[in-house]
């Protein structure tokens, strides 16, 4: 029997397949984006420029680092022979991982994303039309900042958390330390009932 005929390394192979089709279609997409951005330019319409970044740049950050820790997880659940050249894996990873950092740290990519983003909601807030050319894109994500926004006025962080599903226990997740230090005692006796 070959490790890929097991139930649980394909409940754990099959969801980084499916990403990376969804990856090759998002890659098409960048090509059209491109094309698209290109003839703006020639034309001396340089409008597109700010969100085809905060796109490509959004887009850089979290490929490169979901996909190089996707590579790893295979090699582990390769055992052993993931390691072996054979695997192909050692060669991926190799040539792969350097692209999380080729721009620096893919953190600096996705404040420049949340930086467009932010800029679009205050052009929104202040009851202007917000500039971006590929709206309906631009605006799925701003309906989520917006709905985060009034939810954190009705429910605490602690709900926040509670509300998080599919949470691994090896998921970072970020807590704002220092706004909830003056709440501990009311965070931990939250954590009790949790």
């Amino acid at each position: 029997m070959q490790v890929i005929d097991y139930k649980i390394q394909q409940s754990r192979l099959f969801p980084l397949l499916a990403t990376a089709y969804a990856y090759r279609f998002v890659g098409e997409w960048l090509n059209w984006l491109y094309t698209d951005v290109t003839q703006r330019l020639q034309a001396n319409d340089f409008s597109t420029l700010p969100e085809a970044h905060a796109c490509t740049a959004g887009l850089k950050s979290l490929t490169t680092s979901f996909t190089a820790g996707g590579i790893e997880k295979c090699r582990k659940l390769c055992g052993g022979h993931g390691y072996l050249c054979s695997s192909g894996l050692p060669e991926l990873f190799a040539v792969y991982v350097p692209a999380c950092t080729y721009e620096g740290d893919n953190t600096v990519l996705l404040l420049q994303v949340a930086r467009f983003l932010m800029k679009t909601v205050a052009q929104l807030g202040s009851g202007h039309r917000a500039q971006a050319i590929y709206d309906h894109r631009t605006m799925y994500l701003i309906s989520f900042i917006v709905v985060l926004w009034e939810l954190t006025d009705k429910i605490s962080h602690m709900e926040m958390i509670k509300g998080i599903r599919g949470h691994g226990y090896y998921d970072e997740l970020v807590i704002p330390i220092i706004e909830n230090t003056a709440r501990e005692g009311e965070l931990t006796e939250s954590l009790a009932e949790a």
